[in-house]
């Protein structure tokens, strides 16, 4: 029933999405150099610097009105998406201060969820000219805090692009998305004696960037 396996890679309509390579320091790595914890691997805490805007948050004091800024950034963000694409109410960021790793829990500022390539990059080009971190979530199923949101970051929650875009049997290889689940792939390419081979008891919740941290 398993027949040749079929090679999967995450991307948007204008281009790649980049992932780090995988390997057994890449998930901590990665956690470390987006501010998500020190060297020592515990929780840090943000720099005591004034904040102006267009200045990094991540290295704001911890005293800033995170309040204010959540309504600036949100506001900006509902002219280019959506209005229910953008999540800033605290009782609803709840689901997302983690992930499968839930020993670590932090509420993000804002979640933000594209539908298309033009909505990412809009997200990402509000956050640049606030100086707000981004953080990229998947299906939330990681079990190295991969995708622990901060607190004054935003969310960037890749659940609604989830389309396949093209299937190339003879290479076997799908640009997909990074909403798009691995059953997904294995009910597109079924019909071609294919089947995306990562673990079976993971295929209705995670998506093809398991390869980023080993897993599957």
């Amino acid at each position: 029933w398993i027949t040749r396996p079929l090679a999967a890679t995450s991307s948007c309509e204008g281009g790649t999405w980049h992932r780090s390579p995988p390997g057994p320091q890449s998930a901590a790595s990665s956690c470390i150099a987006r501010g998500h914890f020190p060297p020592t691997g515990r929780p840090g805490r943000l720099a005591r610097q004034p904040y102006a805007r267009g200045t990094p948050l991540s290295t704001a004091a911890d005293s800033i009105d995170l309040d204010t800024v959540r309504r600036r950034v949100a506001e900006r963000l509902r002219r280019a998406m959506p209005a229910d694409a953008v999540v800033d109410d605290p009782e609803r960021l709840r689901p997302f201060e983690c992930d499968a790793l839930s020993v670590h829990r932090q509420p993000p500022l804002v979640v933000a969820m594209p539908g298309n390539t033009e909505e990412a990059a809009a997200v990402l080009r509000v956050c640049r000219e606030e100086g707000v971190p981004v953080v990229t979530r998947g299906a939330g199923t990681g079990l190295s805090g991969g995708a622990l949101p901060l607190a004054n970051g935003v969310l960037l929650n890749m659940s609604r692009m989830n389309r396949i875009l093209k299937i190339d049997r003879d290479n076997r290889l799908a640009r997909v998305q990074p909403g798009v689940r691995n059953l997904q792939i294995s009910e597109a390419v079924a019909d071609l004696g294919l089947y995306y081979p990562p673990d079976p008891s993971s295929q209705r919740a995670c998506r093809p960037s398991c390869p980023s941290s080993s897993a599957g």
